[in-house]
């Protein structure tokens, strides 16, 4: 994994695959991609990863439609909780869940998470994280409130993000949508939740309760 040529000596950029190395090289887990060594040769930084042909969710889902990833979502949604759960375990919450990051070979199998450069530490007590106007990180789509906010980055950071997803891959549609960033931010702080039922009526009422229950605005619930 190498960065373009236009942020090659970004000290940013670098930081963001250095933190991706220390985060990833010790992770070990059949839905997670394994990342081997960060390097520099000849001024380009990368990182040793392994090798993928998948497509990512995102891709699957615009190139193939809903019906056809009907059949292997299940799959798909077990795995990359697994990878999920894993990640989790390990102490750290991967602040960007969202099909773009997650791998899925042609069977919808072999998911594998991936890209922890925003990736934190779950930490004890529930002091904020970031403070002052530090830039929000993330996808806007995706984002849970506590995110927005900048509070303590924990696990349900992602279980929100997760059902987003989960939305997004049972019905070709977000949860939420805005004409503008804000909008959308707003909406993810304040707007009730859609029910998923509403767009896809082959989901049953308890898998449809689940996706709203990863979708409350607290994080404690």
């Amino acid at each position: 994994k190498v960065l373009q040529p236009e942020v090659r000596t970004d000290k940013h950029e670098i930081a963001f695959l250095r933190h991706e190395y220390e985060v990833g090289h010790l992770l070990s887990h059949d839905h997670v991609i394994e990342v081997y060594d960060f390097r520099t040769d000849r001024d380009v930084p990368f990182l040793v990863m392994e090798l993928s042909k998948s497509r990512n969710l995102k891709m699957i889902l615009q190139q193939d439609g809903v019906d056809r990833v009907a059949p292997v979502v299940k799959t798909m949604l077990e795995q990359a909780a697994m990878g999920l759960d894993y990640f989790h375990q390990q102490g750290w919450t991967h602040c960007d869940i969202k099909p773009d990051n997650f791998l899925a070979n042609h069977e919808g199998g072999d998911v594998k998470l991936i890209d922890f450069a925003l990736a934190s530490r779950i930490r004890p007590g529930f002091g904020k994280l970031l403070k002052g106007k530090a830039k929000i990180q993330g996808t806007r789509s995706y984002m849970a409130p506590e995110q927005i906010r900048r509070q303590s980055l924990k696990a349900p950071v992602d279980v929100y993000a997760f059902a987003c997803m989960t939305y997004e891959l049972l019905t070709g549609k977000l949860p939420f949508t805005g004409l503008t960033a804000q909008e959308l931010l707003q909406k993810h702080l304040s707007s009730p939740a859609p029910p998923i039922l509403a767009a896809n009526n082959n989901v049953t009422q308890e898998f449809n309760d689940l996706i709203l229950h990863m979708l409350e605005k607290k994080p404690e619930r």
